[in-house]
């Protein structure tokens, strides 16, 4: 058996999946970054990026603007598109590779993982290059925050109360040096929220946040081949989240697990809703708050389950309670 670790294919010339277009490397013009693909940054923190340009391709360029913009996605999984943004016409000389401009911009002053995007575009509007780097605003994010509207509650991936699996699991050291846990088979891991009898008295909707995979052995990048698994999560035993979820992707999109060491692993932002009946029952069952992420024993398929914290993955986010009053 042979495996084709590099290259756009498989062995068996099936296609893998890069998180990005691969054309932003492979063609005749594109636009380098002296910066590494993602780095991890300090709240409010400027960054000076140097973007050169390489023009290899037999078309000629003229006119050509190098446009950029900030975005990013914070600790409760909202999406902000222009954080920052702005223009500058640059020279695109043909068969060689010159620096172009240094762009100058500050980070958010909040946790936030920012991606900064680039695109070289003529006087017509067509792309000529483009590309991004990425940068973790690493913010202290308490395990519980309040405001008017609502209350934060978050728990460290590691900080399980309760875990049970079939099959195998890593120990808490483990978890808090990868930034995720994981079990095999079927089982569950539980983390508790402290919160009074009156504080969830007075909360008309809960949601829950949270990133899920299923758990593979091995690392290959995401491809065409899947591996699913059934997923329950449930508050106070009250179900309030099933799904299937397609696989445990590795690529470019876990940006956060490169940070780690951890190949590119990532799962998908779930997002649960209680209100109503089922928030009435998650009251009635005990104090506190108990978040149970699990596989079914009963349920197919089995293919274990990832949870990922606010440092690895795909989203700045770890187990998330959001109380909303």
């Amino acid at each position: 058996m042979e495996w084709e670790y590099n290259g756009f294919l498989n062995y068996d010339r099936s296609p893998k999946e890069f998180g990005y277009d691969p054309l932003l490397v492979n063609q005749g013009d594109v636009l380098p970054v002296d910066a590494p693909p993602i780095s991890e940054c300090a709240p409010g923190q400027w960054l000076r990026v140097p973007v050169a340009s390489s023009h290899y391709s037999r078309r000629q360029r003229g006119d050509v603007t190098l446009r950029w913009r900030l975005s990013g996605i914070d600790s409760l999984g909202q999406i902000h598109q222009d954080l920052a943004r702005g223009h500058k016409q640059i020279d695109f000389p043909q068969y060689r590779v010159a620096p172009a401009h240094t762009i100058e911009l500050q980070l958010p002053g909040r946790t936030m993982l920012c991606t900064l995007w680039l695109e070289a575009t003529e006087s017509d509007g067509s792309v000529a290059a483009s590309n991004f780097v990425q940068y973790l605003v690493a913010g202290s994010d308490p395990a519980r925050e309040e405001s008017e509207q609502a209350l934060v509650l978050r728990a460290p991936v590691e900080d399980w109360r309760h875990a049970e699996w079939s099959q195998s699991q890593p120990d808490r050291s483990r978890a808090a040096v990868a930034g995720s846990c994981h079990g095999s088979g079927h089982g569950f891991y539980e983390w508790h929220f402290d919160i009074t009898p009156g504080e969830l008295a007075s909360v008309r909707r809960l949601r829950v946040l949270c990133e899920a995979s299923s758990r593979r052995g091995d690392t290959p990048q995401t491809d065409c081949q899947r591996h699913p698994t059934a997923a329950e999560f449930s508050l106070n035993e009250v179900p309030i989240f099933r799904a299937v979820l397609p696989n445990h992707p590795h690529d470019t999109r876990g940006a956060l697990s490169y940070l780690r060491d951890g190949h590119g692993g990532y799962g998908y932002l779930t997002h649960a809703i209680a209100e109503g009946e089922a928030l009435a029952q998650i009251r009635e069952r005990g104090e506190g708050l108990r978040l149970r992420c699990g596989v079914p024993a009963e349920a197919s398929p089995q293919g274990g389950l990832t949870i990922y914290g606010a440092r690895c993955g795909r989203y700045p986010l770890g187990p998330t309670l959001l109380l909303e009053r």
